[in-house]
């Protein structure tokens, strides 16, 4: 996978509020976070952003997601105050090949962006700069944005939208606790395809081949390493890899993490590499799933799947201001619906396509049991 990619830059502003900006900038240090620096970051979490975030209070997940082992430094950049030493901007990035280390195209997805009230303005956008000109990424992208930065990223050069979000019910069920104002929907199955799914374990999934199959054809790359390291090895949470097959051709691996509350549960697709075509016909595999787990429902969030291969899988699609309820919140339980925003930049004609355990978005808010 030699990195051939161009790598994308953010616009710039027009050029006299370029240089007010650029002498504001003048006082400030930009700066990669090396291992002695940690403490000092963790603190200013602690103070401009929530004393018990999970950065904060897990030393396991930060380096689990978090620190780069051949370069010895935490995937953060942060702006210092010449004057005071004072950090007053910070923002968190994450490789796919942080769970892949033979993928050597850059695609990067921002994390935790924060800056102080008193920073000055548009020091996070700066710092984006910054770690872009040093990484020199195919693509950038981030999910699940404030209010602030969705307003303020377009003008950076930023694509960005809600993401897709679709579902099925157990048809099973009639006393719904987690969803709200539904009942389930039949299937027409007279013209489905048959996609069957089959669990595979850890080892399956190291060694699995997608036919056919071009990681670097998607944006971010993917491969079944990632999959193996990013989810069956996942320290924090169980997940459950699914192979995608139809016709006895591996088509991809579907990847699922259940949830629970109110003494009930769902099961949410959170990952997804192969073919877009893997999602024809996948609705009744999918229902059976819910069913054996005797789950309330099953969804997806997801940018980027073919149009016609997302309907032809059955799954109802959701929108935040209908009355059905399908809750994104589970740490802790919300009973409302949520979109998921998204952002990126990519090269033109780029196949960008991203689900819900991309980013820093399917990861624990509290501690947890590191599994061994």
């Amino acid at each position: 996978m030699q990195d051939l990619a161009p790598y994308v830059t953010l616009n710039e502003y027009d050029s006299a509020l370029k240089r007010r900006l650029d002498k504001m900038y003048e006082r400030y240090i930009f700066k990669f976070c090396v291992e002695n620096d940690l403490e000092k970051f963790k603190e200013f979490i602690k103070t401009y952003w929530r004393a018990d975030h999970i950065y904060v209070i897990s030393p396991e997940l930060i380096r689990w997601q978090q620190y780069d082992v051949a370069k010895r430094l935490y995937n953060f950049v942060y702006a210092e105050n010449k004057e005071s030493g004072e950090i007053h901007s910070c923002l968190g990035f994450i490789f796919t090949s942080q769970f892949d280390p033979a993928i050597s195209i850059r695609d990067v997805w921002l994390g935790l962006w924060r800056s102080r009230p008193d920073a000055a303005p548009g020091l996070g956008g700066e710092l984006a700069r910054f770690l872009i000109k040093n990484i020199r990424p195919r693509s950038i992208g981030c999910l699940g944005l404030s209010r602030n930065t969705m307003t303020s990223i377009p003008r950076l050069g930023f694509t960005t939208g809600l993401m897709d979000h679709h579902y099925l019910l157990n048809p099973d069920i009639t006393n719904f606790q987690l969803v709200g104002q539904a009942a389930p929907v039949s299937l027409d199955q007279s013209a489905i395809v048959t996609t069957s799914l089959f669990e595979l374990s850890p080892e399956q999934v190291k060694d699995f081949v997608i036919e056919d199959f071009d990681p670097a054809a998607f944006c971010p790359i993917k491969t079944t390493t990632y999959v193996y390291n990013r989810f069956a090895r996942n320290p924090f949470f169980k997940y459950r890899m699914f192979a995608v097959t139809q016709e006895g051709h591996s088509l991809g691996i579907l990847v699922t993490r259940t949830v629970s509350a109110l003494d009930a549960k769902a099961i949410r697709i959170v990952d997804y590499i192969g073919h877009d075509k893997g999602w024809i016909g996948l609705g009744p595999a999918l229902i059976k799933l819910i069913r054996d787990d005797h789950a309330e429902f099953i969804d997806l969030y997801s940018h980027g799947i073919g149009k016609d291969e997302i309907a032809a899988s059955s799954m109802i699609r959701h929108r935040e201001e209908d009355r059905v309820i399908i809750p994104l919140y589970f740490e802790p339980f919300e009973k409302r619906n949520k979109g998921l925003d998204y952002g990126y930049v990519v090269p033109d004609g780029t196949h960008y396509r991203v689900f819900k355990a991309d980013s820093d978005q399917d990861r624990t808010n509290r501690m947890v049991n590191v599994r061994l």
